[in-house]
C-alpha cells in the first residue's frame, strides 16, 4: 500500500492541473488505508503525516484550479487543535470533495442520530431484526451455539477497540431489556485499560450497555479475574465491531437427514464460468417444507501449509485456498450447464446424482488469438472467428456450450447452415441457432430438434482483438462430430489488387484479371478514408460499394460473383464475394473483368485496397475508369 501511494504521490508532483488534483487525492486515500494497515505506531503516524501534506497539496491545487479562496482564506474551516489526528485529516478529506461539515466540541446528544418521521434504518444484505428474533430463540430453547469472529484489524485498532484481529469469541448470554439487545461475550483480554475507554465495561454511550448492576464498580468489574472475562456488547456493536457471527445448529433439529459423500476434481480454468464440471445432485421432495444443505469439505496437507504460511489476512488466504457456494435449480433433476434462475424448496428429501440430459458429448478446445479475434457479427472482421464443422447424421435434440477461459470476456456462439464452410457474415435465413445476447464467461445455445446436416459452427467474442482461450462441447442423443475449419485463406494463393481511389460521386472501375488453368478464387476489399488534406479519417456511412466478378462487357455482360447479394455494403468492414470458377478458354472469348461500383456522396477521396485468394497464379492488370 505504501508503494501504491509513493507512486501516487510522484505522479502528482510531476503533473499538472486536473491529473496532479486526482493523483493528490488518491495519495492522501492511499496513505489513510496504509496508517489502518501498518503494523507499529510510528508507521501509523508517519502515513497519516504523509496523508495530510498531500490533502493539503490537494487543497492548493483545486484553489489554483477554481481561482477560488485559497485556503489560508479560510480560517473558519481550519480544524482545531482539539481535534484529533484522524479526525483532522476527514475533515480536510471532506472539504477536499466538495464539503465542510461542522465539528462536534463534545459528545453528540441521545437523539443526534434519531431517524426522521417515517424514515426506515437501513442496512446491507442483513434484517438484524430477524437475526436477533431467530438467534433468541434458538439460545433460550438450547440449540444453537454462537461464535462471533474479528477480521483483520491494525495494532492500533486493536488497542481502541480492545479486540483482538482474526479470532473469535464465544457467546454465553443474551438479553433483552426493553429495547436494548446484549451479548455476554467471554474475552480475557477485556481488562486492557482501552476497554474502559471504549465504553464496553460502563459509560455513557446510547448504543453500548452496561454490565448488570453487581455491586462492583467499573474498575473492579474491568480487574476481576472471574469477571473481567466477559462483558455485555450491545448487538448493534457486535454487527460493526465485528466480521462474522457464526451459527452452529442443533443437528437434533433435523429429523430427515441424507449425506452424500464425494470427490470434486477442479476443472481446467476454461470451464470456471459454467456449471458443466461442477458437481450436481437431484433433490426430491414429496412434500413442501424447509430444506437446509450444508457442504463441508475434507481439508488435505496442501491447504493447511496455505493456511499457516499467509502473510496477508485470513480473507486473502480464504481466496487462495478457493470458496465453495450451493445453487439450487427448478430443473427436472436434470443437470445444467449455466446458472440463472435459481430457486429454493423442501423436505423430506432424497438426494442422488443428477443425470445428463444428453447422452453424447464431443469438444473442442480453441483460442481467440490476435489473428481469428474478429468480434462480434457487425464487426468487419467477424470471418476471422474460429469456425467449425459439425456433422449431424440424424435428427437429434442439441446443446453447445461455451466456455471461455477469462470472465471479463462476453462471448456467443451461433450454429449456421453453411455446408460446414466458413462464412464471412450471418444471414438471418442461415442462422439455425444462436445463443442470444452476449454472456460473460460462457454461453449456450440448445436447439429443441436438429436435423441431419453438415453445420458450420461460429465462436465469437463481442469486441473484436480480445483474447483467451476457449472450449466449445457439443451434447446431444446421436453421435456428432466437429472439427475446425482452416482459417480464411489457407493453403490459397493471395494476389494483391493495386489500390483504387474513388474520389466523388458515382463512380466504376474495373480491372482485367487472367488465368492459365482452372482456377477457384475469391475476392475480398477494405477501404480507408483520406481526407483531402491527406489526414486519415472514418468515411462517411453514406458511402457504399459493392465488387463484381464479369465476364464479357455490355449487353453481354455476365456476372459470376458478386458481394453482399448484389448489395452495396460500408466499405470500412471487409467486403467479400463468394468463391468462384475461372476458366481459361472462357477468360479468352469472353474476358474477365473485376469491377467495383460506388454510390452515395462524400467529402473524403476513398482508397480501396483488396486482394484475390486462389488455388492458382492470377494475373492481373490496373484499374481503369469505366
Amino acid at each position: 500500500m505504501e508503494r501504491r501511494a509513493q507512486a501516487a504521490e510522484s505522479l502528482a508532483t510531476g503533473a499538472a492541473g486536473k491529473d496532479a488534483l486526482n493523483n493528490a487525492i488518491k495519495a492522501a486515500e492511499l496513505y489513510m488505508r496504509a496508517a489502518g494497515e501498518a503494523g507499529s505506531q510510528p508507521d501509523a503516524v508517519r502515513f497519516r503525516r504523509k496523508c495530510r501534506e498531500m490533502i493539503t497539496y490537494a487543497e492548493k491545487l483545486k484553489a489554483a484550479l477554481g481561482g477560488g479562496a485559497k485556503p489560508a482564506e479560510l480560517p473558519a474551516t481550519r480544524p482545531s487543535l482539539s481535534e484529533s489526528t484522524s479526525a483532522s485529516i476527514l475533515r480536510l478529506g471532506s472539504k477536499l470533495h466538495g464539503n465542510d461539515f461542522p465539528i462536534w466540541q463534545e459528545g453528540p446528544g441521545i437523539d443526534e442520530f434519531e431517524l426522521l418521521p417515517g424514515q426506515d434504518p437501513f442496512t446491507e444484505d442483513i434484517d438484524l431484526e430477524n437475526i436477533w428474533e431467530r438467534i433468541q430463540a434458538a439460545h433460550k430453547s438450547g440449540d444453537v451455539v454462537i461464535t462471533l469472529g474479528t477480521g483483520r484489524i491494525s495494532a492500533e485498532e486493536e488497542e481502541v477497540m480492545g479486540l483482538i484481529g482474526e479470532h473469535d469469541y464465544a457467546v454465553e448470554n443474551l438479553d433483552t431489556s426493553g429495547s436494548s439487545r446484549r451479548l455476554l461475550i467471554k474475552n480475557p483480554w477485556c481488562d486492557a485499560p482501552s476497554m474502559t475507554a471504549l465504553g464496553w465495561l460502563g459509560s455513557a454511550s446510547s448504543t453500548l450497555i452496561k454490565p448488570p448492576n453487581t455491586g462492583l464498580s467499573t474498575e473492579r468489574l474491568a480487574h476481576d479475574p472471574n469477571s473481567s472475562s466477559r462483558l455485555w456488547v450491545a448487538f448493534e456493536d457486535v454487527a460493526q465491531h465485528f466480521e462474522s457471527m457464526y451459527l452452529n445448529w442443533n443437528p437434533a433439529l433435523f429429523a430427515c437427514r441424507k449425506d452424500h459423500h464425494f470427490s470434486w476434481e477442479l476443472p481446467a480454468k476454461v470451464y470456471g464460468a459454467s456449471l458443466s464440471r461442477n458437481p450436481q445432485f437431484s433433490v426430491t421432495s414429496p412434500s413442501a417444507g424447509t430444506i437446509w444443505v450444508l457442504v463441508s469439505r475434507h481439508f488435505v496437507d496442501a491447504e493447511l501449509d496455505i493456511a499457516r504460511e499467509r502473510r496477508d489476512s485470513m480473507a486473502a488466504a480464504a481466496r487462495q485456498l478457493g470458496f465453495m457456494s450451493i445453487s439450487v435449480f427448478e430443473n427436472d433433476g436434470k443437470k445444467l450447464q449455466i446458472c440463472g434462475g435459481e430457486i429454493y424448496r423442501g423436505p423430506p428429501l432424497e438426494v442422488g446424482e443428477a443425470l445428463e440430459s444428453m447422452s453424447h458429448f464431443t469438444e473442442q478446445l480453441g483460442a481467440w488469438t490476435r489473428r481469428t479475434a474478429g468480434g462480434n457479427a457487425s464487426c468487419g472482421t467477424f470471418f476471422q472467428n474460429p469456425q467449425y464443422r459439425l456433422s449431424v447424421k440424424s435428427s437429434s435434440p442439441l446443446s453447445i456450450l461455451l466456455c471461455a477461459d477469462a470472465n471479463d470476456i462476453h462471448v456467443h456462439v451461433d450454429l449456421i447452415w453453411a455446408q460446414g464452410r466458413r462464412v464471412t457474415a450471418v444471414r438471418v435465413k442461415d442462422l439455425v441457432a444462436s445463443s442470444g445476447e452476449y454472456r460473460r464467461g460462457c454461453a449456450v445455445a440448445d436447439i429443441a430438434m436438429l436435423e441431419p446436416g453438415v453445420y458450420t459452427l461460429v465462436c465469437s467474442t463481442f469486441e473484436a482483438s480480445q483474447l483467451g482461450n476457449f472450449s466449445v462441447r457439443v451434447a446431444s442423443m446421436v453421435p456428432t462430430t466437429i472439427a475446425p475449419i482452416p482459417a480464411d485463406g489457407a493453403g490459397s494463393l493471395l494476389t494483391k489488387l493495386p489500390h483504387v481511389h474513388l474520389a466523388e460521386g458515382d463512380e466504376r472501375f474495373r480491372l482485367p484479371v487472367n488465368v492459365s488453368w482452372l482456377t477457384r478464387a475469391s475476392v475480398s476489399l477494405h477501404s480507408s478514408a483520406t481526407s483531402q488534406l491527406g489526414s486519415k479519417m472514418q468515411p462517411p456511412s453514406s458511402q457504399m460499394v459493392r465488387v463484381s466478378v464479369v465476364h464479357g462487357w455490355g449487353p453481354e455482360q455476365v456476372t459470376i460473383a458478386v458481394s453482399g447479394d448484389n448489395e452495396f455494403q460500408d466499405p470500412r468492414s471487409t467486403i467479400r464475394t463468394p468463391q468462384f470458377d475461372m476458366e481459361p478458354k472462357r477468360i479468352r472469348k469472353d474476358g474477365l473483368w473485376m469491377l467495383i461500383e460506388s454510390i452515395g456522396s462524400h467529402g473524403v477521396a476513398l482508397t480501396i485496397d483488396g486482394e484475390i485468394l486462389s488455388d492458382s497464379p492470377v494475373r492481373i492488370g490496373s484499374w481503369e475508369s469505366v
